[in-house]
């Protein structure tokens, strides 16, 4: 039997079968031009369900094994090695694969993309802003000791960290460079990032966490519980309003700080440990959080409600199952979360789709080749189920749990409308 793409509708209706060229592996989706980026046993593919044309990448020297999906936005993706010595950007549109090698680029790490999707920023090994396109133009974002770089809100600049002398200066410049602003100079190392608007900016440095308005030159000193030092991870709420920053501390425990940054306030979020591993925001506010206790048997997630501050330990999962990954939904009411049971030489995954709102992990899915994925609308849940010779791609209604099958495959994704 030849290897196919199935197209279906969200009832599990077959509305197209489309040839592959090489064996699949994984599929990853897309909105433009409702394209299927596919990792094959010895290729990849990209193929465009409306045409059915589908291309097979050229990696030159590098093997196709060693290429793993770095990050996506709208037509372009960031393909590369996970050491990030090799790097190619991909025009889905199009299906042609620049080699960065080509301009310059012989190592790429923590690729991010502008918000309108036009540029790129990596570390390689310094900032490094990439204006996408064929070719790709590239310059480096600043000279010396650069550090934190990030894009503004609105993707019309960028923003560093440069030591110059025994200072520190927050940095913004525009796309092309031609313009720069030095926001703020400090006698302590620190980090920085836009927050709401592209007048405020987050601080963390070696006296705590702090809001800076640039145009009044103010800081406000919210937290001295983390610093610099002890920061581990940073992420944003919807529309930038909550900073979540994980942090460990003296006892070298994980612990979890929330700073309002329009408010300019912070608040300790305790009953969590481990790492954060799902957030959903709705509007301008984070609504939940899924968290597990480093990996360990059992899963330890736990559900936070920032409105509320409660946290609730999950029902339902089972004890022997260790955390893999887990993703949320934008309507904050359902996560997606994977685990693993290891029992004798065999590794079992399992999908779980669990109700944030009540913390009851409401359903499951068990087999070799597990990926699940929430629809756009947050409607339906696709996985695959593996029952010991055959592996199928389910469609799950949510509300009422029914379940309908595309047919037998090994991976399934969404594509928005």
């Amino acid at each position: 039997m030849a290897s196919v793409v199935v197209v279906g509708d969200a009832q599990g209706h077959v509305l197209r079968r489309i040839t592959l060229p090489h064996e699949p592996e994984l599929l990853y989706g897309t909105t433009a031009s409702q394209t299927v980026l596919i990792e094959g046993m010895d290729s990849w593919m990209v193929t465009n369900l409306a045409s059915g044309k589908t291309v097979t990448l050229d990696f030159g020297a590098t093997s196709p094994l060693d290429i793993h999906v770095l990050v996506q936005a709208g037509r372009w993706w960031v393909l590369g090695t996970d050491s990030g010595s090799t790097a190619y950007l991909l025009d889905v549109q199009s299906g042609k694969l620049q080699d960065l090698a080509s301009v310059g680029i012989k190592q790429l790490a923590s690729p991010t993309f502008a918000p309108g999707e036009g540029a790129l920023l990596a570390y390689a090994p310094g900032p490094t802003l990439i204006r996408t396109g064929s070719p790709a133009v590239v310059r480096s974002v600043a000279q010396g000791e650069a550090a934190s770089a990030s894009f503004s809100p609105d993707g019309a600049r960028v923003i560093y960290t440069l030591k110059s002398g025994s200072s520190w200066n927050v940095v913004s410049e525009s796309m092309d460079g031609s313009e720069s602003q030095t926001l703020l100079t400090s006698s302590v190392p620190l980090i920085a990032e836009f927050a709401q608007d592209t007048d405020h900016l987050l601080i963390v440095d070696t006296k705590g966490i702090a809001v800076f308005t640039i145009s009044s030159g103010k800081a406000i000193l919210v937290s001295t519980a983390a610093t610099i030092d002890s920061v581990i991870s940073l992420g944003w709420s919807t529309g930038r309003r909550s900073a979540l920053l994980a942090y460990r501390d003296v006892k070298d425990n994980y612990q979890w700080l929330e700073v309002d940054t329009v408010a300019a306030t912070a608040r300790p979020l305790s009953g969590l440990a481990g790492y954060l591993t799902a957030t959903s925001g709705v509007a301008a506010q984070v609504q939940l959080f899924a968290l597990s206790g480093s990996g360990a048997t059992p899963a330890g997630f736990k559900v936070l409600d920032l409105a509320s501050g409660s946290v609730r330990s999950l029902s339902g999962m089972d004890p022997r199952a260790a955390f893999v990954a887990g993703t949320a939904r934008i309507n904050g009411t359902w996560i997606i979360a994977s685990t693993m049971i290891s029992a004798s030489s065999e590794s079992l995954m399992q999908e779980w789709i669990i109700n944030g709102s009540t913390g009851q992990a409401a359903w499951v899915e068990e087999g070799l080749s597990v990926r699940g994925a929430i629809s756009p609308d947050g409607k339906s849940v696709v996985a695959s189920r593996y029952d010991g010779s055959t592996a199928n791609v389910d469609i799950v209604d949510l509300a009422t749990g029914q379940k309908s099958s595309l047919g037998v495959g090994y991976d399934g994704v969404w594509l928005a409308p």
